[in-house]
């Protein structure tokens, strides 16, 4: 019998199922997924060269008093001295530019990072005259911290350590081209979405939304630790009547209660004031009210500003009444979030994922997110995880009910935690109904 599970391992994408065997009335289909465990451990997982001359395993925040830090978890093939590059978002304090503290298995370096300037940048570890400096690692695994103080977790992307001055610095090519783009209102030219698919919920009897091809653009984003009863003033100022939205939700729990979840529509300016109900990590996010039109958005947090921040969004609108499994596929390049929006102008973020994960199956989602629940949401947007890869595009599904227990009676290799429904179900298929051509074993 053709073995079902080799299949799916095999897919290359969704569509190419789809478009083949349309025919078939009943097809439950398996993507291999996990839940959240470690989004940027897999992000360093698929992108082992951002080290430089180590590898980054995975990244975790710690909070000490006033300190908050990110701490990564460093694999170095031999003992030495490495200079130090992080890809860092830099915010304008009250008090000027914020300076962060190095810690390295637990002793801080007399060196810092020192930004002269704010925004996305490649920012090098110096000493107090402000010339290079190294930190020194031992063979094996190093813990490598970056210290900032406040509410807000450091918001660095990655870092890179090169034991040569030669290959010190991280590009800032995409990024700049990035804004340049946006600048020139040039980028959104190629962000088209075809309403057929909004409309029709598929044109061979599919019971999902999708979108293929689905252009991923980076938005602002930033993540604090906040406690219960503090206040948060968020205001935002943006030129020529540009209309953008404000986000800030709990990342903690899902679906994300809607008294934990907050939404500011902007017109050129405005404001969000919120009393925090639970303490938790909490995601302050933009994006462009409207597709195919991004734009550069000034914030300021509880005093500290962020200047020329991205404001962009892809995603569809869904159409019935969702409560299955949402996700991501056949990613081109890049590292998706996947937020699910309920109804309203705007409505509030209701589910969150960055990378699928493994499911009790095995299968790795990879870069891919998915989310699966009761959120009964009313749209699906999608943005970039990293700034230093803004750009690049992906497969979206939206709406796919779970597989039932009954139907998995009869398929024991799918998962339940792991397995919907692309068709309504009949009683007239069987195992060659999956084959879509393939006739190994």
């Amino acid at each position: 019998m053709f073995n079902f599970y080799f299949f799916l391992m095999n897919t290359k994408s969704f569509i190419a199922f789809k478009r083949k065997a349309y025919h078939i009335l009943a097809t439950l289909f398996v993507f291999m997924s996990a839940f959240a465990q470690d989004g940027e451990k897999r992000f360093f997982e698929n992108n082992p060269t951002l080290g430089g001359d180590v590898v980054i395993k995975s990244a975790t925040v710690q909070i000490n008093g006033n300190d908050i830090s990110k701490t990564f978890e460093i694999e170095s093939s031999t003992d030495g001295s490495y200079y130090l590059d992080a890809w860092i978002m830099v915010p304008i304090t009250q008090d000027g530019y914020p300076e962060y503290k190095i810690g390295v298995n637990g002793i801080i370096s007399t060196s810092t990072l020192k930004p002269q300037t704010d925004n996305w940048q490649s920012l090098a570890l110096t000493d107090i005259n402000k010339n290079a400096a190294t930190v020194k690692l031992k063979k094996g695994t190093n813990n490598l911290s970056i210290i900032g103080k406040g509410t807000q977790i450091p918001n660095v992307e990655f870092v890179k350590l090169s034991s040569s001055p030669l290959n010190t610095g991280i590009s800032d090519a995409k990024y700049k081209a990035y804004i340049e783009s946006i600048k020139a209102q040039t980028l959104d030219k190629n962000v088209k979405v075809d309403s057929t698919y909004i409309e029709t919920r598929g044109t061979n009897g599919e019971i999902y939304t999708y979108q293929l091809n689905l252009p991923v653009l980076y938005t602002y984003y930033a993540n604090y630790s906040y406690s219960a009863g503090q206040t948060v003033n968020i205001s935002s100022s943006s030129s020529s009547g540009y209309q953008y939205v404000i986000e800030l939700f709990n990342k903690s729990a899902f679906p994300i209660p809607t008294a934990q979840s907050w939404v500011s529509y902007c017109s050129g300016s405005c404001s969000l004031n919120v009393t925090i109900p639970v303490a938790g990590t909490y995601m302050l996010r933009l994006r462009a009210y409207r597709q195919q039109i991004s734009g550069l958005v000034n914030l300021t947090v509880n005093g500290t500003s962020y200047s020329n921040c991205v404001s962009a969004s892809t995603g569809i609108v869904i159409n019935g009444t969702n409560t299955g499994n949402f996700f991501t596929c056949k990613l081109a390049g890049g590292d998706t979030y996947l937020f699910l929006e309920e109804s309203g102008t705007p409505g509030k973020i209701r589910g969150f994922n960055d990378d699928g994960g493994t499911k009790s199956d095995g299968y790795s989602w990879g870069l891919a997110s998915r989310i699966e629940g009761s959120v009964n949401p009313n749209a699906g947007l999608v943005s970039a995880y990293s700034s230093n890869s803004p750009n690049f595009t992906c497969d979206l599904y939206l709406g796919l009910a779970r597989s039932s227990e009954s139907v998995r009676g009869y398929f024991p290799n799918l998962a339940a935690d792991n397995s919907f429904m692309s068709a309504p179900a009949t009683t007239t298929y069987n195992c060659f109904s999956w084959s879509v051509g393939v006739t190994s074993t």
